[in-house]
């Protein structure tokens, strides 16, 4: 009898440890933090892909379908020239592809009206980032 008692007892503080943690991941997910945190990977990966810099507006994170939604995205090659990218809103899906590595990877990615504009000299395209040193 009294190992039923342990038992009973184990399992409720496991589940109020459960409920702890699904709260504390509730709040996280939606505090500031977190989505300062996300807006920073954002615009830090899409730097590192185009080479330039961006700029984002506001920033949506949909938890059920792990996807965000960025509005107002700005491209430029350098802060002192003209955007080559304008989108008034990106949608991105996520997969997650290890849950205790962190490890995620692009799923989707809608575009919407996106506004590309380049701007051509002598020296051929110049309000591009110069991706020449890539790899």
């Amino acid at each position: 009898m009294k190992l039923l008692r342990y038992w009973k007892r184990g399992l409720a503080a496991l589940a109020a440890l459960l409920v702890v943690l699904w709260g504390a991941a509730e709040w996280t997910l939606h505090s500031d933090w977190f989505e300062e945190k996300l807006r920073r990977e954002v615009q830090s990966r899409a730097e590192q892909a185009l080479g330039g810099e961006i700029a984002i507006g506001e920033l949506e994170f949909d938890r059920p379908t792990l996807g965000v939604t960025v509005h107002e995205v700005v491209a430029r090659a350098s802060a002192d020239q003209e955007p080559f990218l304008r989108l008034p809103e990106m949608r991105v899906g996520l997969r997650i592809d290890s849950f205790w590595r962190g490890e995620a990877s692009l799923e989707s990615l809608v575009l919407q009206r996106p506004e590309i504009r380049l701007e051509s000299g002598p020296g051929g395209i110049e309000n591009l980032p110069d991706r020449s040193g890539d790899q």
